[in-house]
């Protein structure tokens, strides 16, 4: 099992548009719990996979911006 990549985007502008290949580059590392109430960014892929009784789904978290938290 791989780690998920936490940034913290809470004080460093950024354009998803222009810079979502590069966020690792421009955002720090967050290094610490966020709490109860805190807002982020969540990037995951989804894959579609046959199953006997139908459809499955696996969700893959790729990283997790944090734009937000409590005081």
């Amino acid at each position: 099992m791989s780690s998920v990549i936490i940034l913290d985007g809470r004080n460093v502008k950024f354009n998803l548009d222009r810079d979502l290949p590069k966020l690792d580059k421009i955002l720090p590392s967050f290094h610490q719990e966020p709490g109860s109430g805190s807002c982020a960014l969540v990037g995951y892929t989804v894959n579609k996979f046959q199953v006997k009784k139908g459809v499955g789904l696996g969700f893959n978290l790729m990283w997790v911006v944090v734009v937000g938290m409590p005081e």
